[in-house]
């Protein structure tokens, strides 16, 4: 009976992932070191150029080899062009980490508190040294039973405590047992604008 040796493995020789300064620019900046390539996870400095700074505002910057590249992309912008924090709007904030620098260009979004309602452009972006116009967040409405009680009315289709609601909703009241109504019919049915109700009167 004839023997033969199955398929002999093969050995590799295996160098590793390594990142090379060669494959990225820096635009108004340069590397800090002189070493030419970086194995995985490795880091390396940058220095921007005089007048430049990197998005958080500083002088300096630092790339990391990842599998996918270097990252994050090393950034030098002119430090007369660029804007400060985006503003603040009250009953939101931005959906970001803030910086100290934004480049021209950047954009951040913003998002409200829960039962706020956002009026305007989520977004705004860094141009000529401002932000564009931030947008709001209209306050919402809460209707409670003790302002209930003092127009002698109650909510038509909840009967809890008390509700919130977002600007622009509906909300729908009706007479205390035993009382009449003291307001037009179209009175009871209130929209909140702006975290305020104009509610009906019961007698």
């Amino acid at each position: 009976m004839l023997r033969m040796w199955s398929k002999r493995n093969t050995c590799i020789l295996s160098v590793g992932k390594r990142c090379l300064k060669s494959e990225i620019v820096i635009e108004n900046g340069f590397f800090s070191e002189y070493k030419f390539a970086y194995p995985l996870s490795n880091e390396t400095k940058y220095q921007c150029k005089s007048g430049y700074v990197t998005p958080d505002g500083k002088t300096s910057g630092s790339i990391t080899c990842l599998e996918s590249g270097w990252s994050p992309q090393p950034t030098c912008i002119n430090s007369e062009e660029k804007c400060g924090p985006p503003p603040r709007i009250a009953n939101g904030d931005i959906t970001s980490f803030t910086l100290l620098s934004y480049a021209p260009g950047s954009s951040v979004d913003y998002m409200c508190q829960s039962f706020y309602v956002l009026q305007g452009h989520r977004t705004i972006t860094c141009r000529n040294r401002q932000w564009s116009p931030p947008p709001k967040c209209l306050e919402a409405c809460t209707v409670s039973e003790d302002i209930l009680r003092t127009h002698n009315i109650r909510l038509r289709w909840f009967h809890g405590t008390k509700i919130y609601t977002r600007t622009g909703d509906v909300i729908e009241f009706e007479c205390l047992h035993g009382y009449r109504t003291k307001t037009p019919a179209h009175t009871f049915r209130a929209a909140c604008q702006h975290g305020k109700v104009t509610y009906p009167e019961c007698e």
